[in-house]
């Protein structure tokens, strides 16, 4: 699993503290796996700073969730089904330059 954060920190002071605003992280979990896809968004889920985590079991799928929102944090299976993980983190770093990445 590979991890890059795509847009600024919204919501935060220029010391990292959360401000009244501030809701919780986007994430996008990319996983051809269902269960472990599930599972991974469900634990998430519990957590307060998480406040949107959506699942993509394809890439098509993917696209299309990063075309509508804007996370803060996506999670990428390096091993998808139909495509290589790492081209397709290729294709969103291209598309959109993240703030962070961690692999």
């Amino acid at each position: 699993m590979s991890t890059i954060s795509l847009s600024t920190q919204r919501g935060m002071d220029s010391q990292g503290v959360h401000d009244g605003d501030w809701v919780g992280f986007e994430v996008v979990v990319i996983d051809d796996h269902a269960v472990f896809a599930e599972a991974l968004a469900t634990a998430l889920r519990t957590q307060p700073d998480f406040a949107d985590v959506r699942v993509a079991r394809d890439t098509a799928t993917a696209r299309q969730l990063l075309a509508e929102r804007a996370p803060d944090l996506v999670l990428v299976d390096l091993r998808l089904g139909e495509q290589d993980g790492l081209s397709f983190l290729g294709e969103i770093l291209i598309s959109r330059p993240p703030r962070e990445q961690s692999c």
